[in-house]
């Protein structure tokens, strides 16, 4: 029964490791979106100029858009099943790449 059970728990919790890191991403594009806003930007803000609103984990990038283009938000993750290079597109469902 073990031999079941333990890799599909270690599955799931990677699963759930990795869609959390998801919305930490888009934790950030929704910060960067109110500092554009609130800074009246007509370009991309910068994880730097988000400082005060969230702290961002290391290893967490915005690998493109800002402005009027969705921001695309990249990382590696560590979870089990899902380690490797990971994005999230602003405005989209995030499916997790799995390796």
């Amino acid at each position: 029964m073990a031999a079941i059970a333990i890799p599909r728990f270690a599955g799931i919790r990677g699963e759930a490791q990795v869609k959390s890191e998801a919305a930490t991403a888009e934790q950030i594009v929704n910060s960067l979106r109110v500092y554009e806003a609130q800074e009246n930007l007509a370009g991309a803000a910068t994880i730097a100029q988000i400082g005060n609103l969230m702290t961002v984990p290391v290893g967490f990038t915005i690998s493109s858009g800002g402005g009027p283009d969705a921001y695309v938000i990249a990382w590696t993750s560590r979870a089990s099943g899902y380690a490797g290079n990971q994005t999230h597109t602003e405005g989209t469902i995030f499916s997790p790449t799995s390796y």
